[in-house]
C-alpha cells in the first residue's frame, strides 16, 4: 500500500509538473525547448529520478492542448536499465475560457501506452524506495492544515489507453505483466473539496507470466472496476454510489458510505452483493496446472452473496454484519465418474452474532445429504442451538472423486455406504466441551477397502454416541481373518480431555471374538536392519490414560509367527495402579499360560512382571518364531533368539521374571527364576556342540559327534546382576551318557561353566582302562603308590567314567578345556579307596574261608561222632534183642 501511494503521488506530481510546464509555456510564448528543460529539471528534482522528455507540441485556442511524447523516468540505482515509468504520449487539454473564469476545466488528460515497472531485488528491496526524495521539516509543515485549492477544478476525462504494469521478482526469477489496461475517469473538485465527484471505468484484459522454467504464458483475463463516488473531505464523508468489481463473469457490487475516516475511527455503512455467480465460471478460472483432472470437472448452478456492514472499523470494535449466501441448482461432475454431486442447495445467513445454516442439501450418486445448523452468541461463547446431519454416503463415488482430484492413491479401491445421523446442541466452549450435548449414529454397510499388497478389508457395523457413552458393534473380515468387536465406553470425555476429568476415569468394556485370526497375514514383516541412527533413549514415561478397561478376547484359531494357536483366551485389565494381561491357549499338542503386569512407579520407573508356563510345546517352533522379535539389545538375547533349528524336543517351561526402570534399563534390572525340561530332544551342530565334540575327540577319537540326541534335559536357572546363573542343568540318556552343567553366562555371552560328563559303559572302558592314554596322563599328576596299573579316571557309583571340563569364551565361540588336575585328584582318591576296599575284601574272604573250613571240620567231626554213637547204640540194641528172643525160645 505504501509503494502504491508513492506511485500515485509520483504520477500526480508528474501531471502537476506537466501542467505547470504548460502554464509557463503560455507565459513565455510556449517555446518547446524551455518547456522540455523545465519538465526535465523540475521532474528530476521532485521525483529524485532522472526524467527525460521527447517532442512537445502546443495548441492554444480555443482549447489549450499540449502533447508530450516519449516521457521516461529512470529506474532506481542497482535495478535494471529499463525505465521506472515510460509513456509513449501524454495529451493535456484545458478549456482556455475556463482559465479566464478562474474555474479551470481540464477537458482531458490522455495517457497513451503507459508502462510502470515494479522490481524487487534479491535482498527484498524494491525500486520505489526513495521515490520523491526526502522532504524537509519546512516542506512538511507547509502541507499541514486544512486542504483548500484556489478555485474549482473539473477533470472531465482522464484516459489511459493500452497501459501495462510489470512486476519482476529477482528472488524467484518471475515476471508478471498486466496488459491492455484501459481507463476513463472524470473528476470534479470544488475549491473547499466539499463536493469531490469521481466516475470512471478501468479494465484489464491481458495477463502474462514469464519465468525461467516455462517461458512466457499468456491468457485472456477480464478484470474491471467501475466507480461513482462522492466525497466531502472537510466533513470526512465518502459516499459510494456504486463500485463494481468484475472478474471474468463474476460481478461484485458495493454501495454505502464511510464517515470520520481522517480524524476519528472510520464508521461504515456498506452493502456488498454478488448476484448470480456462475459456478461453472468459477471452476473455469481454477488453474488447470494444479491437477490434470481439473479440465475433466464440470460445475453447474449459481451462487449469490449479500452483506451489510455497519459500525466502527477498527481492531477494538465489532461492527454489525449481516450476510447471506445462496446456492441454487449446484452440481459437480467428472467425465470419468458415473455419478457426481447434484441438486446442491444452500441457504446460510449471518446476522449480527448468529449464523443460521437453514439448508445444505445435495445428492451424491443417489445418496442424499442434509445439514441444518444454528449458532448464536458468536461474539461471546458461541451456543450451538441445533445441528442436524443426515447423510448416506457412497464411499465408492467419494473415493473415485478423491482419486481424480489427486487426494487418494489410485491403487486404493473403496466401496460401500456410510449412513450418518447426528444431532448436537450446547455451548461451543473449548474450556468446557462437556457442555455440548450430542447424539449420533454411523452405520457401515458392505464397506470394503483394497490396499495394494494387503488382504481385502470388509466391514459392517454400527457406532452410536451420546454424552454418556459410545457403543460400537463391528464385524471385520480381513483376508482369512474374521473379527467381531463389541465395545462400550462410558465417561469418555475423561479419556479425550483428561484435564477436565476431575478425578473421574473413563470405563471401557470390550469383547473381541474370532473363529480364525491370521496375524501373520495382517502384521507387517519385521523391519530390515538399517544403518540409521537409533532413536534416543526414553527419558520419561507418558502418564497412563485415565481409563479403567476390561478387554476380553476369545479366538478359536490364531496363526501367529508361523504357529497355530487354538482356544486362545485373554483378559486385559487396566486400572490406575497398572495394567495386567492374562493369556492362555493351546499350541499343537502343548499349551501355554502367561501373565504380564505393568506397574508404573514413577515417570522414570516402570515395573514389569512376566510369568510364563508352557507344557509340551515344541521347542524349535517356540524359539524359531522369536527371530527378529526378541526385545532388548544384549548379545545373550540375540544369541538365544538365533538358536533357530538347533534345539528340538517337547518343552516344559516355568518362567517368573521381573524388571523395572526405563526400557533401556530393563535388561540390566532383570531378575527371576526359570525352570525347564525338554523330553525326547536333539541338539543340532552349533558352536557349543562343536566345542564339546572337539574336546571329547582329544580324549578318545570315538567320542566325537555332530548332533546329540537325548532322552531328557532339565534346567534350573536364575537371572541376577546381568548374568544367567545355571544352578543345575543336566542331560541324560544320550550316546555320550549324562551331562551336568553349572556356572554363569553373562548377558555379553561370556561363559564361566563347569561341565561334568558321565560316559556310558562302553566308552568308560575305553577311557578308564589302566592302559588308556588318559590314565597315563593322570598318573603323572597324582600317582598312587603300589597302584601302578590302576586307572586314575574318576567314576561314579555306577562305574561310569567321569570327564570334567572348564568352559570359557563366548556362547557363539566357546572354549572347552579338560580339567585334568581335578580329574587326577578325584581319580587318585578313587583309585586308593578302591585298592583299600579290595584288600579288605580279600582279607574278609580269607577269614571267611578259614571260618568256613573250621566250621566244616567241626561239623564233620560232630557228624562222625554222632554216626559212631548211633552205630554203637544200634549194635547194643541188636544184642539186647537177641537176648530177648532167646528168652522166648527163639
Amino acid at each position: 500500500m505504501k509503494n502504491l501511494k508513492r506511485l500515485i503521488l509520483a504520477g500526480i506530481a508528474l501531471v502537476v509538473l506537466l501542467a505547470a510546464g504548460a502554464y509557463v509555456a503560455v507565459k513565455l510564448a510556449f517555446p518547446p525547448n524551455k518547456i522540455r528543460e523545465l519538465i526535465r529539471a523540475k521532474g528530476t528534482e521532485a521525483l529524485g529520478r532522472g526524467v527525460e522528455v521527447g517532442e512537445i507540441r502546443v495548441r492554444l485556442f480555443p482549447i489549450i492542448k499540449i502533447t508530450i511524447s516519449e516521457i521516461n523516468v529512470a529506474n532506481a540505482p542497482g535495478f535494471s536499465s529499463d525505465p521506472l515509468i515510460k509513456l509513449r504520449e501524454l495529451d493535456l487539454s484545458v478549456n482556455f475560457l475556463s482559465l479566464l473564469r478562474f474555474s479551470p476545466v481540464i477537458q482531458q488528460i490522455k495517457i497513451i501506452s503507459p508502462e510502470i515497472l515494479y522490481e524487487v531485488d534479491a535482498r527484498g528491496h524494491n525500486n520505489l524506495e526513495g521515490l520523491g526524495g526526502k522532504k524537509s521539516e519546512a516542506d512538511t509543515a507547509k502541507t499541514t492544515g486544512p486542504i483548500e485549492i484556489p478555485a474549482a477544478v473539473a477533470l472531465r476525462s482522464f484516459v489511459i489507453l493500452d497501459g501495462k504494469v510489470r512486476y519482476r521478482d529477482a528472488q524467484t526469477g518471475r515476471e508478471l505483466i498486466l496488459g491492455l489496461i484501459n481507463q476513463e475517469v472524470s473528476l470534479a473538485l470544488d475549491p473547499r473539496l466539499q463536493d469531490v465527484v469521481s466516475q470512471g471505468h478501468l479494465e484489464i484484459s491481458e495477463l502474462s507470466v514469464r519465468d525461467s522454467a516455462s517461458g512466457v504464458r499468456k491468457g485472456g483475463v477480464r478484470i474491471s472496476l467501475t466507480h461513482d463516488v462522492r466525497m466531502d473531505l472537510p466533513g470526512e464523508r465518502l459516499q459510494i454510489k456504486k463500485v463494481e468489481f468484475g472478474f471474468q463473469d463474476i460481478r461484485v457490487q458495493m454501495e454505502g458510505s464511510i464517515a470520520h475516516f481522517i480524524t476519528s475511527k472510520p464508521e461504515a455503512d456498506i452493502r456488498i452483493s454478488a448476484p448470480a455467480i456462475s459456478l461453472a465460471s468459477v471452476l473455469k478460472e481454477v488453474p488447470a496446472n494444479l491437477s490434470p483432472e481439473i479440465p475433466k470437472l464440470k460445475a453447474e448452478g449459481t451462487a449469490s452473496f449479500q452483506a451489510h456492514i455497519r459500525g466502527v472499523l477498527d481492531s477494538n470494535s465489532k461492527p454489525e454484519v449481516e450476510a447471506s449466501v445462496q446456492v441454487r441448482g449446484g452440481a459437480l461432475s467428472h467425465s470419468d465418474l458415473p455419478a457426481g454431486i447434484k441438486g446442491l442447495e444452500m441457504d446460510a445467513l449471518l446476522r449480527h452474532d448468529s449464523l443460521h445454516l437453514a439448508k445444505l442439501s445435495f445428492d451424491m450418486g443417489g445418496n442424499p445429504v442434509n445439514v441444518e445448523a444454528l449458532v448464536t452468541d458468536l461474539q461471546k461463547i458461541p451456543q450451538l442451538r441445533q445441528l442436524l446431519v443426515n447423510a448416506v454416503l457412497d464411499l465408492g463415488n467419494l473415493a473415485a472423486l478423491a482419486q481424480r482430484m489427486g487426494m487418494l492413491e489410485k491403487n486404493i479401491a473403496v466401496t460401500g455406504t456410510e449412513t450418518v445421523k447426528l444431532q448436537a446442541s450446547g455451548a461451543l466452549d473449548p474450556a468446557h466441551p462437556e457442555n455440548l450435548t450430542a447424539t449420533g449414529m454411523v452405520e457401515l454397510k458392505g464397506v470394503s477397502i483394497a490396499l495394494p499388497g494387503k488382504p481385502l478389508l470388509r466391514c459392517d457395523g454400527r457406532i452410536e454416541i451420546n454424552n454418556d457413552r459410545i457403543l460400537q458393534n463391528l464385524v471385520l473380515k480381513v483376508g482369512q481373518s474374521d473379527v467381531a468387536v463389541k465395545a462400550e465406553v462410558t465417561n469418555y470425555l475423561a479419556m479425550v480431555l483428561p484435564k477436565l476429568a476431575k478425578g473421574n476415569r473413563a470405563k471401557l468394556k470390550a469383547e473381541v471374538r474370532s473363529a480364525n485370526l491370521n496375524l501373520d497375514e495382517l502384521m507387517p514383516p519385521p523391519a530390515p536392519a538399517t544403518d540409521e541412527k537409533p532413536m534416543p533413549p526414553l527419558t520419561a514415561y507418558p502418564p497412563l490414560p485415565p481409563v479403567d478397561a476390561d478387554v476380553t478376547a476369545d479366538i478359536g484359531r490364531t496363526h501367529f509367527m508361523g504357529l497355530e494357536i487354538t482356544n486362545f483366551k485373554s483378559l486385559v485389565t487396566a486400572r490406575a495402579e497398572g495394567i495386567k494381561a492374562d493369556v492362555k491357549g493351546s499350541v499343537y499338542s502343548g499349551s501355554f499360560a502367561s501373565t504380564v503386569k505393568v506397574n508404573p512407579k514413577s515417570s522414570t520407573d516402570m515395573g514389569v512382571d512376566v510369568k510364563v508356563n508352557a507344557l509340551r510345546v515344541e521347542a524349535n517352533d517356540f524359539i524359531s518364531r522369536l527371530n527378529d522379535r526378541v526385545p532388548g539389545k544384549t548379545l545373550l538375547l540375540r544369541s538365544l533368539s538365533n538358536a533357530d533349528n538347533l534345539i528340538f524336543g517337547k518343552l516344559n517351561l516355568n518362567m517368573d521374571l521381573a524388571t523395572h526402570g526405563l526400557p533401556q534399563d530393563f535388561v540390566k534390572n532383570l531378575g527371576g527364576a526359570l525352570l525347564f525340561s525338554l523330553a525326547d530332544g536333539k541338539l543340532m551342530e552349533s558352536g557349543l556342540t562343536q566345542g564339546l565334540s572337539g574336546a571329547l575327540s582329544k580324549v578318545h577319537s570315538s567320542l566325537g559327534f555332530n548332533q546329540l540326541a537325548f532322552g531328557g534335559m532339565k534346567g534350573d536357572f536364575k537371572v541376577e546382576d546381568g548374568k544367567l546363573e545355571i544352578r543345575d542343568l543336566n542331560l541324560d540318556n544320550s550316546p555320550l551318557g549324562a551331562l551336568q552343567v553349572a556356572g554363569k553366562v553373562g548377558f555379553d555371552n561370556a561363559l564361566e561353566l563347569q561341565l561334568t560328563e558321565a560316559l556310558p559303559a562302553g566308552a568308560s572302558k575305553l577311557v578308564a582302562g589302566p592302559s588308556g592314554a588318559l590314565t597315563g596322563q593322570l598318573s603323572k599328576l597324582a600317582p598312587v603308590p603300589g597302584m601302578a596299573n590302576a586307572s586314575l579316571v574318576p567314576t561314579d557309583k555306577s562305574g561310569r567314567a567321569l570327564l570334567f571340563f572348564a568352559v570359557g569364551g563366548l556362547l557363539t565361540s566357546p572354549s572347552f578345556a579338560l580339567d585334568v588336575k581335578r580329574m587326577a585328584k578325584e581319580g587318585a582318591a578313587g583309585s586308593a579307596k578302591a585298592a583299600l576296599a579290595g584288600a579288605l575284601d580279600q582279607k574278609k574272604d580269607e577269614l571267611k574261608a578259614k571260618a568256613q573250613a573250621e566250621k566244616e571240620k567241626l561239623e564233620a567231626e560232630a557228624k562222625a561222632k554222632i554216626e559212631a554213637e548211633k552205630s554203637k547204640a544200634v549194635d547194643g540194641a541188636k544184642k539186647q534183642g537177641r537176648k530177648v528172643l532167646k528168652g522166648f525160645g527163639l
